[in-house]
């Protein structure tokens, strides 16, 4: 996982979510939810997907993440992918909008 580049491509997505989520794009929602489940070998170009392959730089199945505006991000997953995704948990950038 590239630490640096998942909080800089996260955090492009929650600006643009917070600063838009109360006009017609997100129309006042909570948060952000993005689930990947189980690996379709027919469609490999599901949106899930493809955000999965922009932000970890694989696809993570069976995978829930969950972006609030106020930053936080929740991943629900096995615990292998979670050991996968420790090294983001354990270096928040200074002065990143997502708070963990």
């Amino acid at each position: 996982l590239d630490v640096a580049r998942f909080y800089q491509r996260l955090g492009a997505i929650h600006s643009a979510f917070a600063k838009h989520r109360e006009n017609n794009t997100w129309s006042g929602t909570d948060c952000l939810v993005l689930n990947r489940g189980q690996l379709y070998e027919d469609d490999p170009y599901l949106k899930s997907a493809c955000f999965h392959t922009y932000l970890f730089g694989y696809e993570l199945t069976d995978t829930i993440l969950v972006l609030t505006p106020d930053g936080k991000c929740i991943v629900l997953a096995t615990k292998k992918k979670c050991e996968f995704l420790s090294p983001a948990k354990e270096n928040i950038p200074e002065g990143s909008s997502i708070t963990g």
